[in-house]
């Protein structure tokens, strides 16, 4: 049987009919011998066939999409003879070979234990005499510790802890991401949180970490913890944060129904409340990291009046800190429910102005935040805040005057005193001296030294803007530099001459992180709270290309998931501000009438809010956290 050669070029009309077209064979004959075949799409003669029939003979290009091969069952161009079943997905056939097993999940911090262990020695690093057993791999080689294994080497911060997965609670609900989220957290997470990383200062680590050993709800936390930063740069982590975080909450929610609870659950719930709060604040600020918070401090306060150990436990210490922290900066940011606290009694803290007066007459929030922080090291930067506690205080300060200045303009006692607090918050601002924590010194640990001295320097500037935009959008007259000065005479020029310092302050802060960006954007203790409320301030563009490069390279990191909600909330004060630029001297002149208002309702409507406190009410009543 003669071999059937199949024509690829062949014109529309014999494809049709399912026919050879001879246009092949026509194109070698001589025209001299075949005058009837004329020439068709310019050099190519018609064929035999549709000269034959009378039919039209064309031979151009025709496009044929996927879609209509895919319907009608055949092979899309030249790709191979196909039906509709080779669209269907195949399963991959997995060709198992002899050889080493790779560990995918494995970290460097495993290998390096594991060389450590194979070495002989033990935990506490002591070694021993016994002698080294051979191992195997699954291809029969013998595997023999080498210090030049390729691995770079990660500095053990504790010896006592070792992240062996088989001590911890099993899982009823475990994910396939679990121990590799363990390793995470005790990797990068507690090596990460704060600026110091031993047992006084990282209680992530040192304390957080063994109770996940005797507890499977605080481990799911801790999990879901490990997910939900993961998820910043990766969304496959999203399921498994969603599931330890649901284990989280039901356990907390079955423990807090339970009649009695003795210390140790007591301390539980403490701990798993905090890591819902930690979680939510990373799930992009969400708005019930507040409520986790008042319920840690609920907490807090109910242990103090039923047990009797748990005040000199250092993790109840850093629970308080941690409180006074996240609610101290959620103040400035929007307004909280104000409740007197119980105040046990005065501390005797106080500011020191310049001429070295001081007073005690502080608001109830202030002694109330500082029964827990200790006198003498009330100045030495905390490794976890990045700052002070007595400039922790100084910004609750700022905030207690913004919330009393509303009622102070109609009551002249009143509204002197309150200009006395601002010139000693103010002075104290200026002459406050932070100095790194005394374990830091016997350390050698230069660049922790300069990580102190940035994101401290940040804060406090940071705090002077603040309790500078305290006085631009609630009441110039309370930052008159002068005693003598009229009431009358405080208009316009004061609100011009803090303008001016206010962007002096926000350029000194911009160029700062800017200069320093690797020191403050190590650990998580950066600087996002002086760079937002400098942000909000940056009013001329080159300003805010900076502001935006910072954030940028913040969000690049992919660590802290509130980044990009303090970023959208900047951009929309952004928004505000320009399109009121044009009534920039009516707003002015409404915010001095407003002062000599007689009707205190009548002011509290017209100034009332921060310009970053309306944007996030426009975003939909965002509960931003910026610690």
């Amino acid at each position: 049987m003669p071999n059937i050669t199949r024509v690829r070029t062949g014109c529309w009309a014999c494809k049709s009919r399912r026919i050879k077209c001879d246009s092949e064979s026509q194109a070698t004959l001589a025209p001299s011998r075949e005058p009837s075949l004329t020439l068709s799409q310019g050099r190519r003669p018609k064929c035999k066939r549709c000269v034959i029939r009378g039919l039209d003979c064309d031979y151009s290009l025709r496009l044929i999409f996927q879609e209509d091969s895919t319907c009608r069952g055949v092979a899309h161009g030249r790709s191979r003879s196909s039906v509709v079943q080779d669209l269907i997905p195949r399963p991959s056939r997995r060709i198992r070979r002899d050889g080493p097993y790779l560990f995918v999940n494995t970290t460097a911090r495993d290998v390096e234990t594991y060389y450590d262990i194979s070495c002989g020695h033990s935990i506490t690093g002591t070694t021993t005499t016994s002698v080294q057993p051979e191992q195997e791999d699954g291809g029969g080689r013998v595997l023999e510790p080498s210090p030049a294994c390729g691995i770079p080497a990660l500095p053990l911060p504790s010896p006592s802890i070792l992240i062996n997965f088989s001590i911890y609670p099993v899982l009823a609900e475990s994910t396939d991401y679990d121990p590799s989220l363990l390793s995470y957290y005790e990797t990068v997470i507690c090596g990460s949180a704060t600026l110091l990383d031993n047992e006084e200062h990282n209680p992530y680590r040192h304390h957080v970490l063994p109770m996940a050993l005797l507890s499977e709800s605080i481990l799911h936390g801790l999990l879901a913890i490990s997910a939900q930063i993961l998820a910043i740069s990766d969304p496959r982590y999203r399921v498994a944060a969603l599931q330890h975080g649901v284990h989280a909450t039901r356990a907390l929610s079955h423990a807090l129904q339970q009649p009695k609870h003795g210390d140790m659950q007591l301390e539980e719930m403490q701990i798993l409340t905090f890591i819902l709060c930690w979680s939510d604040i990373t799930n992009h600020s969400s708005s019930s990291w507040l409520t986790h918070l008042y319920g840690m401090q609920s907490m807090i306060s109910h242990n103090e009046r039923t047990s009797t150990v748990i005040g000199s436990n250092s993790m109840h210490k850093f629970l308080k800190r941690y409180f006074a922290f996240h609610w101290v900066l959620a103040r400035t940011v929007f307004a909280l429910p104000e409740e007197e606290p119980d105040v046990p009694g005065p501390r005797g803290f106080h500011h020191t102005t310049s001429q070295g007066q001081g007073s005690p007459s502080l608001s109830a929030w202030t002694e109330y935040l500082s029964t827990h922080m200790v006198l003498e090291d009330m100045d030495q930067v905390d490794p976890y805040m990045g700052m002070s506690n007595s400039l922790l205080l100084l910004i609750n300060e700022a905030t207690e005057i913004y919330r009393s200045a509303g009622s102070s303009e109609h009551d002249p006692c009143l509204r002197a005193a309150l200009r006395s607090r601002f010139r000693r918050t103010k002075a104290s601002l200026n002459n406050i001296h932070q100095r790194e924590p005394s374990s830091a010194n016997g350390l050698d640990q230069g660049a922790n030294k300069g990580e102190f001295v940035a994101i401290a320097e940040v804060n406090r500037l940071g705090a002077l803007l603040y309790l500078h935009a305290m006085g631009m959008f609630k009441s110039p007259r309370l930052c008159l530099a002068e005693d003598n000065v009229a009431d009358s005479d405080a208009g316009d020029f004061e609100y011009s001459r803090l303008e001016q310092e206010a962007t002096a302050l926000m350029r000194r802060i911009l160029a700062l992180v800017t200069e320093e960006f690797s020191l403050v954007s190590r650990c998580a203790t950066i600087p996002l709270w002086p760079l937002f409320v400098a942000g909000c301030f940056a009013h001329e563009d080159a300003d805010r290309i900076c502001v935006s490069a910072v954030f940028g390279k913040l969000e690049a990191l992919r660590r802290f998931g509130n980044i990009t909600p303090a970023r959208r909330a900047m951009q929309c004060v952004w928004k505000q501000h320009d399109l009121g630029a044009q009534d920039d001297r009516k707003r002015r002149k409404t915010m001095v009438e407003a002062c000599d208002q007689k009707e205190s309702g009548e002011e509290s409507r017209s100034i009332k809010h921060f310009e970053w406190e309306d944007a996030l009410k426009i975003l939909g009543n965002w509960k931003l956290c910026l610690t």
